[in-house]
């Protein structure tokens, strides 16, 4: 399957996976990265191909990859106004590069010899991005002319694209959901009971309920900014022989990326299941229960959390007031001296209260910035021997750098989650102060009754570079046999 340059600008689309997502078979992730699933992207960042991941790319038949990590290329980098034509092969053939599992994707770009005589195009687009509320332009250009001479005809084109887009994405995630019970569901030995049907039995819950209830074990809230800065450059010189039995191919291009993104978020927690089991009863309500004064938590027909403010058992950390000890809470926020940030008011305590604190309250701050460039140099030579032998020889050098920095800061809280959803069922939070909390007045507007959770920084440089020499014959054998043509060629890539 492919789609030609006129069927790309007849459509809106940003980038070479946005219009590769008309082709029947073919899907895009709308996510930031294709592993991460928590953050949302306006652009696609990657393509599936009959539903699988392991797409190759090429550019104009040829390795082509991006300093990343992946085994090809960031469809992001490519502008979509440099391309003549997209090739999606579903199924590989012997003539092809190996490595495509799902597929592979040819990205061609154009020849001075796709037209005849002098071309001259120049677009300017506008983007607006409704939830960045922010207007930003794209623009392009192209020069292409051929030249018939008595040494043969000459092309030569060369071809720009400036894209700028900024956009934002703002998401509800919830996180693994926590599964509730605290009877009927396991035998006299542990072992969990199947019924027939493949279903687990429960016959109470820690919250009054006779089957089980459910509730997520975190809700992350957040706001996401993109800046995306791409240019691309295209150069290439074409002469054939006046006969047509020789034709020859230099080309350059080069593709540049950047995109720089920042993101806050807010993240009320009921439950911590990292790395717990799959099959993990939750069996008690100490981690989440009905802050003391208000009504129990409600949970729907489905068993699902509806609402309820939320707050947890106070013996959750450590208590104490010696500074030496690093499991008290004295120094977890910067409340008065001497005063503890939560109570320590254990089971085994008597006579003390509140025996609750605050739901631990996350928030975070992000800022991300990626540069990927591609260069990629390649020569070609076809050569028609005579009607029934016909030779191609290439060679390609292709580099590759990738730099990225990325740092995140999380100040922590505790207070009470007043959880609610919408009709929809989507999660909605308010905050509360819990009363097993000693706050500095401000309650969350004020900086002392947070502490620093986490402060998490990475940077990376990657290059990369490939150097291929590749040659193939065809020979037609004609005369209407079982037998039409042969072809074999040798391909050595470092």
């Amino acid at each position: 399957d492919s789609i030609t340059a006129t069927d790309i600008g007849a459509f809106p689309d940003k980038s070479v996976a946005e219009a590769l997502q008309r082709v029947p078979g073919i899907t895009v992730t709308r996510f930031a990265a294709s592993d991460d699933s928590s953050h949302f992207s306006a652009e696609p960042s990657g393509v599936l191909i009959r539903g699988l991941t392991q797409v190759r790319t090429e550019f104009n038949g040829r390795d082509s990859f991006s300093a990343d990590g992946a085994r090809g290329l960031n469809f992001a980098d490519i502008a979509p106004e440099l391309m003549s034509r997209v090739d999606a092969y579903k199924n590989q053939t012997a003539d092809m590069i190996e490595g495509g599992i799902a597929g592979t994707v040819d990205l061609r770009t154009r020849l001075p010899f796709d037209s005849k005589g002098q071309v001259l195009s120049i677009s300017l687009k506008g983007n607006y991005g409704d939830i960045s509320k922010k207007s930003t332009y794209d623009y392009s250009g192209l020069y292409s002319n051929t030249w018939d001479t008595s040494l043969g005809q000459f092309g030569l084109l060369a071809d720009y694209a400036n894209s700028h887009v900024i956009t934002a994405t703002n998401g509800v995630i919830m996180g693994r959901i926590a599964t509730i019970c605290s009877a009927g569901y396991a035998d006299s030995n542990g072992n969990p009971i199947v019924n027939a049907d493949g279903s687990i039995p429960c016959t109470a819950t820690p919250y009054g309920g006779s089957n089980w209830q459910y509730m997520p074990s975190n809700v992350t809230y957040s706001s996401n900014s993109y800046d995306r800065n791409r240019h691309g450059s295209a150069l290439a010189l074409q002469w054939r022989s006046n006969d047509r039995s020789v034709q020859a191919t230099l080309q350059y291009n080069d593709s540049y990326y950047q995109n720089k993104w920042s993101e806050r978020t807010i993240e009320p927690w009921f439950d911590d299941l990292w790395a717990k089991p799959a099959f993990n009863p939750v069996t008690s309500s100490r981690t989440a229960e009905a802050a003391s004064g208000t009504p129990d938590l409600v949970f729907g027909a489905d068993g699902m959390l509806q609402s309820g403010q939320i707050a947890q058992h106070s013996d959750y950390w450590g208590a104490g007031t010696d500074p030496t000890n690093p499991d008290n809470n004295m120094n977890h926020a910067s409340i008065a001296p001497g005063v503890p940030f939560m109570a320590g008011c254990y089971d085994w305590s008597t006579g003390c209260s509140p025996t609750q604190m605050g739901e631990r309250l996350d928030t975070t701050g992000r800022i991300f910035d990626r540069r990927e460039g591609t260069q990629d140099l390649s020569f070609n030579l076809k050569w028609d021997v005579n009607d029934r032998l016909s030779t191609n020889f290439d060679v390609q050098y292709i580099k590759a750098s990738q730099n990225s920095y990325d740092i995140m800061l999380s100040p922590h809280t505790q207070a009470d989650i007043v959880y609610s959803t919408d009709g929809d069922g989507v999660p909605e939070a308010s905050f509360a102060p819990d009363a097993g909390n000693n706050y500095a007045s401000g309650f969350l507007g004020n900086m002392h009754n947070w502490y620093y959770g986490f402060v998490q920084d990475h940077h990376d440089h990657s290059t990369a570079n490939e150097l291929a020499v590749r040659a193939d014959a065809e020979y037609r054998f004609g005369g209407g046999g079982w037998l039409d043509s042969l072809r074999v060629g040798v391909r050595r890539a470092e």
